[in-house]
């Protein structure tokens, strides 16, 4: 018994494998690349703030 159900379990968990494999071959790259051109949007905007903030720092210090 113990085994039937250890294999029903193994079983279970390669068909959810299995299913989530086959859902992240997504072939609809369009809300993809939308989604990945967020995060570069929003990396170079928290680039440009955080260059910004260093250039103010520089020019604090500079005046001292």
């Amino acid at each position: 018994m113990k085994l039937l159900s250890g294999a029903i379990g193994v079983l279970l968990l390669l068909t959810l494998l299995t299913w989530l494999l086959l859902r992240s071959t997504d072939l609809n790259t369009g809300p993809y690349k939308e989604t990945l051109k967020a995060f570069d949007d929003f990396s170079l905007a928290e680039a440009s703030l955080r260059r910004g903030v260093l250039e103010a720092r520089v020019g604090l210090l500079a005046r001292l």
